[in-house]
């Protein structure tokens, strides 16, 4: 597997498990982020990733020095054989490699250096990937956040001018909550088993509700998101808040922070209180919490659900896809779309070491 003249060859190269780094490497990485906005999201951090290790034993950590002697870190998952896929393939909805000049990566370089014969990914940064260095078709699409840095107020005023119902509508929901079922309450860091126990019954009965396999009957799973809920180290943390109407849990959501961003991962409802909206309630009230604690943006993550459309001030681009790093494997799977093709890996990735087939949704 010979490297195109123009690929670079990485100095230092290494590949360990999480126990394996130190943690200056893990501080170095913090320092990386802190000084690259552009690689804002919380699924970078190292806490992050050492969560993910915490649920599954194939996460692995590729370090180098690029041309200029900088560190760069990319966390993945390699179960086995030489095909790799992106940290949190399924889960995570943000992936890139962690440098100081992310734009100028070359993932092409990294795969063949790595020896991976794929690399599958669902949640890349658009911009940090050169088209031309995938052999497979790619798939683009939005990924919804709000722009926080002028407060609450400012993105009230923004989403007025903008001709925007949905705040007006979401404010007289509230008000026929409270009326007719009590006190209406957000607790922005609830109780832990409370919250969490509301998440995993919504959740299962949204996914039988609309036949989608249940994800939560799924062991990992459920462990990540119960380590994540209660993390609070490495510039990072998760965060589980409640909705209540009368004192009764009405609406959940858990996500994740770090310094500058917040990730709106898992929302849930009570579907007896649908008619309220509790989740748009929920949401807007997150909102108004994030920009209090000085938060800079809230990330919907990828998705075309209308409150998202309707909530959002802008959009990144996110790509999916699967790398191929020869032309062999490249001809053989081309039959093959790419949907199918990282449908297959997020598939695997979330079923390895369970016993039932898992499939997430967020919505």
């Amino acid at each position: 597997m010979k490297a195109s003249p123009t690929e670079p060859r990485y100095a230092d190269w290494t590949v360990t498990t999480c126990g394996q780094v130190s943690e200056s490497s893990w501080d170095e990485w913090n320092r990386i982020l802190d000084a690259t906005p552009r690689l804002h999201s919380p699924f970078l951090r190292p806490g992050f990733v050492r969560c993910l290790a915490e649920a599954r034993d194939d996460v692995r950590i590729a370090r180098w020095h690029d041309e200029t002697g900088a560190a760069c870190f990319l966390p993945f998952q390699q179960p086995r054989g030489r095909s790799a896929k992106a940290l949190g393939l399924g889960i995570a909805e943000w992936q890139a490699i962690v440098c100081r000049s992310p734009e100028q990566v070359c993932w092409q370089g990294v795969a063949r250096q790595a020896g991976w014969r794929s690399f599958a990914f669902d949640h890349l940064y658009a911009w940090q990937l050169d088209s031309t260095s995938a052999r497979t078709e790619l798939v683009y699409g939005d990924s919804p956040w709000v722009d926080l840095a002028g407060g609450w107020d400012h993105y009230l005023q923004c989403r007025r001018q903008l001709g925007s119902t949905l705040l007006k509508q979401t404010e007289r929901r509230l008000r026929k909550l409270e009326r007719e079922r009590g006190l209406v309450e957000f607790q922005l860091d609830a109780p832990l088993e409370e919250a969490f126990d509301c998440l995993l019954r919504w959740k299962s009965a949204q996914h039988h509700r609309t036949g989608v396999p249940d994800a939560f009957r799924t062991h990992w799973v459920v462990q990540l998101l119960r380590i994540v809920a209660s993390h609070r180290s490495d510039g990072f943390r998760g965060r589980i808040s409640l909705l209540r109407a009368g004192g009764i849990p009405v609406a959940v959501h858990l996500g994740v922070e770090s310094e500058r961003t917040a990730h709106m991962w898992y929302p849930a409802y009570d579907r007896h209180y649908s008619h309220y909206s509790p989740g748009t309630i929920l949401f807007l009230k997150l909102i108004e919490a994030t920009a209090a604690a000085g938060l800079q943006r809230l990330d919907f993550g990828p998705g075309g659900q209308t409150y998202k459309d309707r909530l959002k001030t802008d959009d990144d681009r996110v790509v999916r896809g699967v790398l191929d790093t020869t032309w062999t494997s490249a001809i053989i799977r081309r039959p093959c779309s790419v949907a199918a093709r990282v449908a297959r890996a997020v598939h695997r990735s979330l079923t390895r070491f369970l016993p039932t087939t898992a499939a997430l949704g967020r919505s």
